[in-house]
């Protein structure tokens, strides 16, 4: 941006960001990609929760499944980057829930075989 100045019109947007809860957004994005925000179930191994704390904090709930997997289910933009995330942590987490995003997923990996036959 060039020649930026100072001008008298009034700023826009004040009740935005008076209830904007930027953690609680950056929670949601993975990397600038935008898309409708859903509320995801993750299953993971247990050795895979910090990874899952670390990107989501400590206030979410995580309920074991069986001996070595617990779920827990947030609220994230769902887009390709998030995709992408789940697919690097291998084998150890999958997306359950909802259809439309199990369904997002297969389409990726779909996506992913034709590019490397």
């Amino acid at each position: 941006m060039l020649k930026i100045t100072m001008t008298e019109n009034k700023r826009e947007g004040r009740s935005f960001f008076k209830d904007f809860d930027m953690p609680k957004y950056t929670k949601s994005v993975f990397g600038m990609f935008r898309g409708e925000t859903k509320r995801i179930t993750i299953q993971a191994e247990n050795d895979m929760a910090g990874v899952i704390i670390d990107r989501f904090g400590k206030d979410i709930s995580m309920i074991p499944d069986d001996a070595g997997h617990f779920h827990t289910t947030v609220n994230v933009m769902l887009s390709p980057q998030f995709l992408a995330w789940i697919i690097s942590l291998g084998e150890g987490v999958r997306i359950t829930a909802p259809d439309e995003a199990v369904d997002m997923m297969k389409d990726e990996i779909k996506r992913l075989r034709r590019m490397y036959r």
